[in-house]
């Protein structure tokens, strides 16, 4: 469906916008769609190696692999081009968290531990 620009206050993306082999495309297209100063917040799949991942290790290429081809994903992009993905689609980065998903599994185990 399209929309009018400028129809909606806030927008979301969750684990939809990493399947978008042009992401800036993307988000210039949910920034069309929002009003001045509207927000937009995303859930992603990424890559971060400033958290330890490492392309070069075969393990670690595996894992993402088996993501892309599981979740049917173009190549996984890393948060900092996801970020900058945004800027060119004209949104300001106002905050960024990031949640690995060890620790997100780890803290479901406990909460459901008997």
């Amino acid at each position: 469906e399209n929309f009018l620009g400028e129809s909606f206050d806030a927008a979301y993306a969750i684990e939809s916008t990493c399947h978008s082999p042009d992401k800036v495309t993307t988000f210039k297209q949910v920034h069309l769609c929002l009003r001045k100063g509207g927000l937009f917040a995303g859930y992603e799949w990424v890559l971060l190696p400033e958290r330890g991942y490492d392309g070069n290790n075969p393990e670690h290429v595996r894992i993402k692999e088996g993501i892309e081809v599981g979740n049917g994903l173009p190549t996984l992009a890393t948060a900092a081009e996801v970020n900058e993905a945004l800027v060119k689609a004209g949104f300001e980065v106002l905050e960024v968290r990031m949640k690995l998903m060890y620790d997100t599994m780890k803290a479901i185990r406990c909460k459901f531990a008997k």
